[in-house]
């Protein structure tokens, strides 16, 4: 039987053709280690198993691979919490290993790869730089930015239309910003102390020492990646 898949820049269904005749690249963007997986979360790892086993059944060679972002406010937000650990990395860990956890209780199939955000920073360090070197990101205030009006086709696969863009991010960002569409690659030093009462899950007062998560050095100064490019 063949799979057949929407191709959302031609709203059409139309047969699968790999690049390769032989091997698929199956990519899927995990989870953001900052709570316990929930029944949606699940019923997104089911479907992905689904295409995976049955693109194997057809007799292709399947490199799947699932990112964890392990680099996020809303991890920061968590730090200190009972039991959870004292720093980013910590409660990212906890997570990270319940969620593999899960994912053995529902018998799917292992990707090959979990890369995670904090193993790959220089490579994100770098792919940044290119972004910035090509003109479609700038630097403002020790953060760096997409600029989305640099893409001519920017919004095509998922049909959306540059002037219907929401503004990304919070208010103090956006003054940094050329266009409130534009989204975050790289963060200035330390974490925004306004998103942590935002995603925290007790009744914690954050005061001068709180947690501000892990920074690492740039070309633009001391930071951290955006979530758009983890």
């Amino acid at each position: 039987m063949t799979l057949r898949v929407l191709n959302t820049l031609s709203g059409e269904t139309e047969p699968f053709e790999p690049q390769d005749p032989d091997d698929v690249l199956l990519y899927y963007c995990g989870l953001t280690v900052s709570d316990f997986a929930h029944l949606g979360h699940a019923r997104t790892w089911v479907h992905v198993d689904t295409i995976h086993r049955w693109l194997a059944h057809l007799g292709y060679g399947v490199r799947h691979v699932e990112n964890i972002t392990d680099v996020n406010e809303k991890i920061v937000a968590r730090v200190g919490e009972d039991e959870l650990g004292d720093s980013e990395r910590e409660v990212a860990a906890g997570f990270i290993d319940q969620l593999l956890a899960d994912m053995r209780a529902l018998n799917l199939k292992r990707a090959e790869v979990y890369p995670r955000v904090t193993e790959h920073v220089p490579e994100i360090i770098d792919l940044v730089g290119t972004l910035v070197e090509q003109g479609h990101a700038y630097e403002s205030n020790g953060s760096v930015y997409f600029d989305v009006t640099s893409f001519d086709d920017y919004g095509k696969l998922s049909n959306q239309r540059l002037d219907e863009l929401e503004a990304q991010g919070p208010d103090a960002e956006r003054a940094e910003k050329r266009n409130p569409a534009d989204f975050a690659l790289w963060k200035a030093d330390g974490v925004d102390q306004s998103s942590l009462a935002e995603h925290r899950h007790d009744d914690r007062e954050y005061a001068v020492d709180a947690p501000t998560g892990e920074t690492w050095d740039s070309p633009w100064g001391e930071g951290r990646p955006g979530w758009h490019i983890e």
